[in-house]
């Protein structure tokens, strides 16, 4: 889900955007990632159009890599292009090698076809900001060439 590119934007809808309940104050470190801000001030302005989750289709292909995972939005302004996941391990990689400018927290990748799902620790790596080396061996999908996987990411605690 994204937030709305225009008003009208509520408190809600950008609680529900980051996983998180109400009541939710803008200096919270995810609003303020997300709005692109170390600090206050900040605006419902400064969050039009962003995106705390990414959603996904995937494929795995034979060497355990997530294919053409068609991540739906920039995930905290950061395009996520593909993730890895052979043996129990995963890394979620970047458009570019970028690594996020803001937020650089633990994100939990949710596989909802197969109700699997992981929390990945930043690295700090450019080539590949999240990873675990405890991850379901099949997160992204059940087995090479399976049907379409619907993948989340988001932030976690």
């Amino acid at each position: 889900m994204t937030l709305p590119a225009s008003y009208p934007l509520s408190m809600s809808q950008i609680a529900t955007e980051l996983g998180l309940s109400l009541p939710l104050s803008l200096t919270h470190a995810w609003v303020l990632a997300l709005a692109g801000k170390t600090a206050a001030p900040i605006s419902f302005g400064d969050l039009l159009g962003k995106s705390g989750q990414a959603n996904a289709i995937a494929y795995v292909n034979s060497n355990g890599f997530a294919v053409a995972p068609l991540f739906s939005a920039a995930f905290f302004d950061v395009v996520l292009i593909e993730a890895d996941n052979p043996g129990n391990s995963c890394t979620l990689y970047t458009q570019g090698n970028t690594l996020p400018a803001l937020y650089r927290g633990r994100v939990l990748v949710t596989n909802h076809t197969t109700g699997l799902s992981a929390v990945l620790n930043y690295t700090g790596v450019s080539s590949g900001p999240w990873s675990t080396t405890v991850a379901p061996s099949n997160l992204f999908a059940k087995s090479s060439g399976a049907t379409a996987n619907s993948i989340t990411i988001q932030p976690s605690t």
